[in-house]
């Protein structure tokens, strides 16, 4: 119901409950079809348009299509991840590679544009979480770290000169939050460990 109407939205499903059929208020029809890993292969738009998925022998996706054009594929290493991102409509690629962990350590972008990821080791600290993020795009380089408790809680970020700081009381809650401008924040919690109030200060006050 919408302003005093009834809009009627129409579904068809296969016979593994899979949608095949949308058609909206407007009677536009949406289509899908699927392959027989389930894997929704292509797409017809009420405009006409098709969209399409292809897949590798993993039923992972390497690559996307409109009307019958490479719109993206992708590239993917032994895990799975992906390592290459090719954006044939725009002419633009981005890669990323990983640790052994898999966790994502840079992303580079053909414009000129990287991203790069750094982690703490556990073996010469309480965490393996984030360390340091990097962004580089042409002259232009900004560094944000992070440091952690024996808790692995986030207890401060360090944005260029700025320095966000965070306490914790005894049952993990952010008790208290200081700005990179040295404004501050105080929060209270009830028995439920829910907010009851949020007190905020200037730099001159908290």
């Amino acid at each position: 119901m919408f302003g005093g109407k009834t809009q009627t939205h129409k579904y068809e499903y296969d016979v593994d409950n899979k949608n095949t059929v949308y058609i909206d208020a407007l009677n536009r029809r949406i289509e899908n079809t699927y392959d027989e890993n389930a894997n929704k292969i292509k797409t017809a738009m009420p405009n006409g348009s098709i969209l399409e998925s292809v897949y590798d022998t993993a039923d992972r996706v390497v690559g996307e299509k409109r009307n019958g054009k490479d719109s993206f594929t992708f590239e993917r290493d032994p895990n799975g991840q992906v390592t290459k991102v090719k954006d044939h409509v725009n002419g633009v690629e981005r890669t990323k590679t990983y640790d052994k962990a898999d966790r994502v350590t840079s992303a580079t972008d053909s414009r000129g544009g990287k991203i790069d990821w750094a982690y703490h080791d556990k073996a010469n600290s309480k965490t393996e979480k984030l360390k340091e993020q990097t962004v580089t795009q042409g002259g232009y380089t900004n560094k944000v770290s992070y440091d952690y408790n024996t808790l692995d809680q986030n207890i401060r970020v360090t944005d260029g000169s700025q320095t966000y700081r965070f306490d914790y009381d005894d049952q993990g809650n952010v008790r208290t939050y200081t700005a990179g401008n040295g404004s501050g924040s105080i929060f209270n919690y009830d028995h439920a460990n829910k907010i009851k109030d949020l007190v905020v200060g200037t730099s001159n006050s908290i």
